[in-house]
């Protein structure tokens, strides 16, 4: 109890929890919410894909989340105080900071109360009939292999079920291909649509989250300064 009220008053809070290490779901925090109803807020595990804005997007994966803030799965080093942005999907980005790390998990602390079932939601952007998987740019050179042929081209942002791509190569809807990515390997694809010299691909199969992230995080890492 005297470990989540000292993290409230570091949150500057006052009294808003941010899911521990090691704490499971709605249970884990059951004792202390029937304590103290007043002082602490009921948080609710998940498991739910979302971005990291940075000065180069990454994937997080939230697994408890409160009013006040959440326990995610990050996959490059935070620093304690480390102020960040999250996206959801559901364009309502939410920004905290980081009060507590272990490992892979980080706890951040939002910068104001939140509802939980907005941020949760999964909103369309205007002319979309559904919302989009969370997507982070990655603008890296890769090669689109073909039938019998290869072509370079950019890669400009993948999700788990797809990749927009920059290619010269003319390629139209239907096409099956294969795009070969450096540090992650072969990846089947179909093109869904080509607009402007832009092609979107999608997947057959979604990428596993754990090797994608970590890819991601990997390459963010070799373009940071020293």
């Amino acid at each position: 109890m005297a470990l989540r009220k000292m993290m409230a008053v570091l949150a500057g809070r006052g009294g808003a929890v941010v899911p521990q290490p090691g704490e499971g779901g709605v249970s884990g925090f059951g004792k202390a919410h029937k304590q103290d109803r007043r002082l602490h807020e009921r948080y609710i595990s998940v498991l739910r894909l979302g971005k990291l804005s940075a000065p180069h997007d990454e994937f997080v994966l939230i697994r408890n989340i409160s009013a006040g803030g959440m326990r995610a799965e990050i996959f490059s080093h935070r620093r304690l105080g480390e102020r960040l942005t999250f996206d959801l999907g559901n364009e309502d980005p939410l920004s905290g900071q980081v009060v507590w790390t272990d490992e892979d998990t980080a706890g951040v602390a939002f910068d104001e109360k939140v509802d939980i079932r907005r941020a949760l939601a999964r909103v369309a952007r205007p002319g979309r009939r559904r919302a989009r998987a969370p997507r982070v740019k990655v603008d890296m050179s890769i090669s689109v292999a073909q039938c019998h042929s290869r072509s370079s081209c950019l890669l400009i942002d993948i999700s788990q079920g797809g990749g927009k791509i920059q290619i010269d190569a003319p390629l139209k809807v239907g096409d099956e291909l294969t795009l070969e990515i450096r540090g992650f390997g072969k990846v089947m694809g179909t093109v869904r649509w080509v607009r402007d010299g832009m092609v979107g691909t999608a997947f057959p199969f979604q990428l596993p989250y754990r090797k994608l992230a970590a890819w991601v995080a990997t390459i963010n890492q070799q373009r940071r300064p020293g």
